[in-house]
């Protein structure tokens, strides 16, 4: 029996930029292009979690600040076969303020979650579904 202790949360999307128009907050309308049916049903095939299903409808179910970053939860539903793939899953955008000061910091946490967290035992941390930092943005 698997005895460690399982995240908060078990998915992870990172989109490092900056919050589109630069809005605090979000509907599902002006949510950055990482957040839309086509790119999240992309990553989730590549990321060996979704087949021939696809992402039908992303709808935010929270939503909330942190001093540097914006935190959603999406709900995901599906068209197809899904059974691997999650039904909600975070996605982490910069606030602009922050991310021309910040740049380091998104970079090694991009980094962290895509090339060291899936190295590590399992529900240490969240799964980390695609992780994004653009230079240009921050």
């Amino acid at each position: 029996m698997d005895t460690r202790v399982k995240p908060a949360y078990d998915t992870l999307v990172m989109w490092h930029g900056a919050l589109p128009h630069g809005g605090s907050s979000m509907i599902t309308d002006s949510l950055p292009p990482a957040a839309n049916a086509g790119h999240l049903t992309g990553a989730l095939r590549k990321a060996g979690v979704l087949g021939d299903g696809r992402v039908r409808d992303v709808v935010v179910k929270s939503s909330r600040d942190t001093i540097v970053s914006h935190i959603i939860r999406l709900d995901l539903s599906y068209d197809g076969p899904a059974n691997d793939a999650p039904r909600s899953v975070i996605l982490k955008i910069a606030h602009s303020n922050y991310a021309s000061t910040l740049w380091n910091a998104g970079r090694q946490e991009v980094a962290f979650y895509t090339e060291v967290a899936p190295l590590m035992a399992a529900h240490l941390t969240p799964r980390c579904f695609e992780g994004s930092w653009n230079e240009e943005t921050h």
